[in-house]
């Protein structure tokens, strides 16, 4: 079974309100199902407008935490194993 996502987010410079509503919605989904939903190489801004819209619109679900974000690839598969 799928136990871990990995989106490899170093081409995202930005994104629109609607999209990262769906992306906080798809996150959601998958940690209900025991997925998780990490990012690698996410620029800052991004990644403190994905926190800010999670906290925001659904009252911080717990989706996405410091576990959730990675330097690198290498670094991901390392700690999720």
């Amino acid at each position: 079974p799928i136990r871990h996502i990995i989106m490899d987010s170093g081409g995202v410079t930005e994104m629109d309100a609607q999209s990262l509503q769906i992306l906080l919605e798809m996150i959601i989904d998958y940690k209900k199902r025991g997925v998780d939903f990490v990012f690698v190489n996410l620029a800052d801004e991004f990644r403190r407008s994905l926190l800010n819209a999670e906290i925001s619109e659904y009252h911080s679900t717990d989706a996405l935490g410091s576990q959730s974000f990675f330097h690198s690839i290498y670094h991901a598969i390392e700690t999720l194993s």
